[in-house]
């Protein structure tokens, strides 16, 4: 399954319903806070306060790279140091989820890109596949002749039986609760890279992506 959505226009319809759960839930803490309260339940409150803000946060950034509001800022960037940084914050979010196995090539990894464009695309596939029910998840980083290949793979819930227009677009989500914009941002930073996606079915269950991007950028910086 290889597919490139047109990343131009995000439903504003969609958009503010999705913004509605996080705003709710800041709305409902904030009248808990006007309450007469011990200083531990409003420490607990503040926390409450601190993680949907940063859902909140996280949602507007993500947005504002699918809907291209964002371009990229080009640099040398050292791709083994954003999986890493990705598989961090991965694992600090979902302390639950299975811990992904990682393999990376014993030397660094360069290539022309966004950094924070990139960390996001690895990251949320990352969240895809520990959040799918998978007991394993995989992801391997090697550099090939003039491109570097980034593989994550589990054994989770799978893609079969969801039709293919509603994977990529923006919003759709087969999980309560989220918003559904993930691989509707990993495919543009995919394009943004003049890179390649595919995901592919694995059996008996779980999903494989590869993910292709080009070292150089045309007309761009050169690798060292």
């Amino acid at each position: 399954m290889d597919k490139k959505i047109n990343p131009t226009m995000v439903p504003l319809d969609k958009f503010i319903h999705k913004l509605n759960n996080p705003l709710g839930a800041l709305m409902l803490w904030a009248q808990e806070l006007a309450k007469p309260l011990g200083d531990e339940q409003r420490h607990e409150i503040a926390e409450c306060l601190l993680r949907e803000v940063r859902a909140l946060s996280g949602l507007l950034k993500r947005v504002a790279v699918v809907d291209g509001a964002k371009p990229p800022r080009w640099a040398r960037v050292r791709m083994d140091a954003v999986v890493r940084q990705a598989l961090a914050a991965a694992t600090v979010d979902l302390p639950g989820a299975a811990v992904p196995l990682i393999s990376l090539p014993d030397s660094a990894v360069f290539l022309d890109g966004d950094a924070p464009m990139l960390a996001g695309l690895v990251e949320q596939l990352l969240r895809n596949a520990m959040e799918s029910g998978s007991d394993k998840v995989w992801i391997n980083l090697e550099k090939g002749e003039g491109s570097v290949l980034l593989e994550v793979c589990d054994d989770g819930s799978g893609i079969e039986g969801v039709a293919e227009d509603d994977i990529w677009r923006p919003f759709f989500s087969t999980k309560p609760g989220h918003a559904g914009i993930g691989l509707s941002l990993v495919s543009r930073a995919v394009q943004e890279h003049a890179g390649t996606l595919h995901l592919v079915p694995r059996k008996p269950m779980g999903t494989r992506v590869l993910v292709n991007l080009p070292i150089n950028r045309t007309g761009g910086l050169r690798e060292s």
